[in-house]
């Protein structure tokens, strides 16, 4: 009797016959998926948390530019903001130096075109032309200005006034009475002008009065002052020895 294949031997065995294959098949598949999931979780997984982080990153990071950008946005405005006020700040010093400077030549101006006026005043030491914190100062003897004894100004003091008022056109006048601690109020004088605060004052009154009326000087632009035997100008006008005198200061316009 021939001998069966070995095939055919399995054939017989019917569904037991193809059992040891079927199970190492599925052994196979088994360890197939069971292969490929660890090269998932080997491989995929990392990279997929790898990608998780460094979409993390670039947020993180994009924020912070984000921030960084919206800093120096401000930042920029605030130095437009502070540029302005700077610019700003630098045009109103330079208009007022410029100013300043302009005022300081103007009074130089009027201190050389007096003393050119009051040359030979000056030279006999009855009157006084200088320049003393930013304005400018002429002091005159009281007996160049004034009648004797009397409270009227003579011609030739009203001539004077009106120079200092062309001179000084525009600009405003402090006329200043004073007069030295020995100095005593004239006899003819005293019965109206008992001290030197009256009398200082009333010389004052007098030369501004005369600036308005007869030189045309704006009574906007005047103030007159007594100030008795204390004289603000004192320093400035050492050189004047006169007991009794007027200044006019001349204020920058």
């Amino acid at each position: 009797m021939a001998r069966k294949a070995a095939w055919e031997d399995a054939a017989d065995l019917g569904p037991y016959g193809n059992s040891g294959g079927t199970r190492w098949g599925r052994v196979f598949v088994l360890l197939l998926l069971v292969g490929m999931a660890t090269f998932v979780a080997a491989y995929y997984l990392p990279l997929y948390r790898a990608q998780q982080k460094l979409s993390e990153q670039y947020r993180d990071l994009n924020q912070r530019s984000q921030t960084l950008s919206d800093s120096a946005q401000r930042a920029q405005a605030e130095l437009k903001t502070v540029s302005s006020e700077r610019d700003q700040l630098r045009a109103e010093h330079d208009k007022r130096d410029s100013a300043a400077k302009s005022d300081l030549a103007q009074l130089d101006r009027v201190r050389t075109d007096l003393s050119t006026k009051f040359d030979k005043l000056i030279k006999k030491s009855s009157t006084l032309v200088t320049t003393n914190a930013g304005s400018a100062l002429v002091a005159f003897d009281a007996a160049v200005l004034f009648l004797p004894q009397k409270l009227e100004l003579n011609p030739a003091g009203k001539a004077l006034l009106c120079d200092v008022a062309k001179s000084a056109a525009g600009s405003a006048l402090s006329v200043n009475g004073s007069m030295a601690e020995d100095a005593t109020v004239p006899a003819a004088l005293e019965a109206s002008y008992g001290n030197p605060w009256a009398l200082s004052a009333a010389r004052a009154a007098a030369v501004a009065q005369t600036l308005e009326d007869k030189c045309g000087v704006p009574v906007a632009q005047l103030r007159a002052t007594g100030n008795g035997k204390h004289d603000p100008f004192q320093a400035p006008l050492a050189g004047l020895k006169a007991a009794e005198r007027v200044t006019i200061e001349i204020h920058s316009r």
